[in-house]
């Protein structure tokens, strides 16, 4: 919804999944910001996301072992039910969960997560465990973002033209792409599949108010932000904007 969501353009698909996993920390660990990660706190992911988990767990300080990589299936689509168990196993002992990464496009295989099943367990795991946080479910959909133009498109008709073949596997990906809406934020790249001159990934988070969990304070910036309405440095890594 472009009237709730909001976005910011960043640097590559780490970039766009630093800032998920950094909402979601904040979710799981409040006063993070501040006060520093004082409890354990892990990154839940298969085992054929992006090594970009663990250069994030490290950057924030979540470290490295605590990204955990749930097993696949031959289709390199993350079993969430071992999901289910490993989050259930981790909270039952204390754990927070920081983020949860469904991979909506590996880079080798196109393999996607069911974004649908892995929202069901996350809702189903709040319930239980009657936490007082939403474990933060971010689509790293740097590459697969760019088959949502098939979102609307009828295959029956298949006005383009297409092969069978291509049809079978554009509705097949069409089938996980269209559920992206279901996660709490999505990293999206314009320089990969979309062509465009890099730096213009693009970061989404599904609600506006997301954003305030990583604004900075004004009197930490006594001197920015006091003109105007439209600052977005108040809430990203780097003060300095793109023209992008």
């Amino acid at each position: 919804d472009p009237s709730q969501s909001a976005g910011l353009f960043t640097f590559g698909g780490t970039g766009t999944l630093l800032y998920g996993v950094k909402l979601g920390l904040e979710k799981a660990c409040p006063a993070t910001a501040r006060h520093g990660v004082r409890e354990r706190a892990v990154i839940l992911c298969s085992e054929r996301a992006h090594y970009a988990c663990l250069s994030v767990a490290n950057w924030l300080g979540i470290g490295q072992e605590n990204v955990i990589q749930i097993p696949c299936t031959p289709e390199n689509e993350m079993r969430t039910c071992l999901l289910e168990t490993v989050a259930r196993d981790i909270l039952k002992d204390g754990g927070k969960i920081a983020a949860i990464v469904a991979t909506m496009g590996t880079t080798d295989h196109f393999g996607l997560d069911d974004l649908k099943s892995v929202r069901e367990v996350r809702d189903r795991l709040v319930d239980e465990f009657h936490l007082d946080y939403r474990p933060h479910i971010h689509a790293d959909a740097v590459i697969g973002w760019a088959w949502s133009v098939f979102n609307d498109y009828d295959f029956d008709q298949n006005p383009l033209g297409f092969r069978h073949r291509t049809v079978r596997a554009l509705a097949g990906t069409r089938r996980r792409i269209r559920e992206l809406p279901l996660a709490d934020s999505v990293g999206i790249d314009f320089h990969k599949t979309g062509f465009t001159p890099y730096v213009s990934s693009l970061f989404l988070t599904r609600d506006a108010a997301d954003l305030e969990l990583i604004t900075r304070k004004q009197s930490d910036t006594p001197y920015l932000f006091h003109d105007g309405h439209y600052h977005p440095g108040r809430y990203t890594l780097e003060t300095t904007r793109g023209g992008s």
